[in-house]
């Protein structure tokens, strides 16, 4: 028997009934993904954004940050120089003074066993100073 006004038998329309409807069912899975994709891809871009942002900000930081090291090394230097200036000249309560405030103002200086030893010599020779 064939469906009035088409040619076809019922059978056979409903094969390409469920034909169509699987195929409606796939683009509409494609068209989904697609979306997905294209969320993914707007995500994917705003985050590659805010990391090269990040990215940027961290190295203007490690780029201020070298500039203070330097600074603060050559601080320590001269803080260190200097009190040894007053050692050489023999202005032993000066280099003591001076010392100890390297030693206040750098506690973690590779110094720091160096200017300690220094102190400790010098408070010896101004103790022995004062008995002599």
């Amino acid at each position: 028997m064939l469906l009035p006004g088409c040619g076809v038998s019922p059978a056979e329309h409903q094969a390409v009934v469920r034909q169509l409807t699987d195929a409606k069912n796939t683009l509409d899975t494609i068209n989904s993904t697609q979306g997905m994709t294209a969320n993914s891809d707007r995500d994917y871009a705003a985050n590659l954004a805010a990391l090269q942002s990040q990215l940027k900000d961290l190295r203007d930081q490690r780029a201020a940050l070298t500039e203070q090291i330097s600074k603060l090394e050559a601080q320590e230097e001269y803080v260190f120089q200097s009190a040894g200036a007053k050692l050489d000249a023999k202005d032993f309560p000066g280099a003591l003074a001076a010392y100890k405030q390297f030693v206040e103002q750098f506690p973690s200086s590779r110094r720091l066993a160096s200017a300690k030893k220094i102190i400790a010599g010098i408070e010896q020779r101004l103790k022995t100073s004062r008995h002599a």
